[in-house]
């Protein structure tokens, strides 16, 4: 049943992103690519938008890091008076000997603030893809989830509450799924929004690699309470 439904929320997420396409250019605003290692400090950087081979704009940069690489790859669907898709994938492979923690945030910008009536919806998954030796994958210290769907300052929706892991004795991928809002959009969250995306915090063994994805959509009313 939870394939069934996943399949089809993924299906409204493309003829969402085929009418965002269809209905005008993306906002040319860079994504904010926000990441922190270990419990270290915060490093931040710019995505200029390039274009995906679908037509949409895409964000994407890799970080490479003494034994960790970190990817960011965010197509974006950004419509006026409609409904925006943000599709997001973080990739986090550790190439060390001891386990890492991670923390990653992306943001982009919506083309007009949404003060009230803002929905949102999708679907998300987390995969762990292990090396002969096995592993895991669990939420970072102090996580109360494994992904939040955030905006400018705060979290809008969380998924795969903590305590979350996915773990393998050997060689092999396991992956989990969840939605949320269907019909997408549909579940209530409080504006104002001008900022949207993607937040993930876990802890990856060694040789193993972590893919964290967030496909969402996300509509509201631009004009200002009174």
């Amino acid at each position: 049943m939870r394939r069934t439904r996943t399949s089809h929320a993924l299906a409204c997420l493309a003829l969402l992103s085929i009418g965002a396409a269809a209905g005008g250019d993306a906002a040319a605003d860079v994504a904010i690519f926000t990441f922190s290692v270990d419990g270290g400090e915060k490093s931040s950087v710019e995505i200029k938008p390039g274009p995906d081979p679908t037509g949409q704009v895409a964000y994407t940069t890799t970080v490479e890091l003494e034994d960790l690489i970190l990817n960011v790859y965010c197509i974006a669907n950004l419509v006026p008076g409609g409904t925006s898709v943000v599709n997001n994938t973080f990739t986090i492979l550790n190439l060390g000997a001891e386990p890492r923690t991670v923390l990653c945030h992306v943001v982009v910008a919506l083309p007009e603030t949404l003060y009230s009536n803002v929905l949102v919806g999708g679907v998300s998954s987390m995969r762990l893809t292990t090396d002969a030796d096995g592993g895991e994958l669990t939420c970072a210290p102090g996580s109360t989830a494994a992904i939040g769907l955030v905006k400018q300052q705060g979290v809008v929706h969380q998924l795969f509450y903590c305590p979350f892991q996915l773990a393998i004795s050997g060689q092999g991928t396991i992956v989990s799924n969840t939605f949320f809002g269907l019909p997408i959009p549909s579940l209530p969250v409080a504006g104002p929004i001008s900022l949207v995306g993607q937040s993930t915090g876990i802890t990856i063994t060694p040789g193993d690699t972590a893919t964290s994805k967030l496909a969402f959509g996300i509509k509201g009313n631009p004009i200002p309470l009174p």
